[in-house]
């Protein structure tokens, strides 16, 4: 690891390298300014691109997990509808058949407010663990 401190003696710049010796160099001061904006330029890639090539992947398969939990969700919506038509309801065809849709309706009603709840709390401590951390 080589840790410069640059240092500016009558207008010439001097580099003086620690950990490796005390070896002084003279370098041009344009060298300097190009060694310290690819420093600069390598310290932003690596603390903006890279953790957000890490939360694109994250975001990636929170998405396709929240796709397959959404398909599954109506799915079983559909097994609950059918099998409230044709294994529970006992009353005659015509009269009130529209009675295990509404059902259905409110058992997704009741998932999906029981599930904004959850996730509400969850945002909610989230942020008071924030809070109390700074």
């Amino acid at each position: 690891m080589r840790v410069c401190i640059v240092t500016l003696v009558f207008g010439r710049a001097k580099v003086v390298q620690h950990f490796f010796g005390t070896n002084d160099s003279e370098k041009a001061l344009g060298e300097l300014f190009d060694e310290l904006r690819h420093l600069v330029v390598d310290y932003v890639k690596q603390e903006t691109l890279e953790p957000a090539r890490g939360l694109g992947r994250v975001l990636a398969i929170s998405v396709a997990s929240g796709l397959c939990l959404g398909i599954g969700f109506v799915l079983v919506l559909f097994g609950l509808l059918r099998f409230l038509q044709e294994e529970v309801w006992v009353f005659p065809e015509g009269s009130v058949t529209w009675l295990p849709y509404i059902l259905t309706a409110l058992v997704g009603g009741i998932i999906l407010s029981v599930l904004g709840m959850s996730i509400s709390k969850g945002s909610e401590s989230a942020t008071s663990d924030t809070d109390d951390r700074g």
